[in-house]
């Protein structure tokens, strides 16, 4: 089962069929997926959006919506997903707050020297 998360903070589970987490050195790893769902649950249509966070349970990792795309196959909506690990959020937010952190120390220089 694989959970989906949005910004708005709505979430919904699916079974994932053809999970494939793909890992190549030296770059984040990215997942690909597969679910069907009743025409007449709209909640995943909601849910799934770019940005929103998927969350594997086997692999205990944390991945981002890039792109998703739909299929109406007979009663079914086929959806299928591409998302690429979590990870780089951390690491804007690690150069912003470095980044902060190296103007407020120029700041505080700047002010003892005037």
């Amino acid at each position: 089962m694989i959970s989906i998360k949005n910004a708005a903070g709505q979430m919904a589970i699916v079974k994932g069929q053809e999970v494939q987490v793909t890992s190549t050195l030296g770059s984040l790893d990215t997942v690909s997926f597969n679910f069907y769902n009743l025409h007449t649950d709209e909640k995943i249509g909601e849910v799934l959006a770019p940005f929103s966070v998927v969350s594997i349970p086997e692999t205990g990792e944390d991945y981002e919506v890039q792109t998703y795309n739909t299929d109406d196959v007979g009663n079914y909506m086929q959806y299928s997903v591409s998302a690429i690990q979590i990870a780089k959020r951390f690491h804007y937010h690690y150069i912003k707050d470095k980044i902060g952190v190296e103007v407020l120390i120029l700041q505080q220089l700047l002010s003892r020297l005037s």
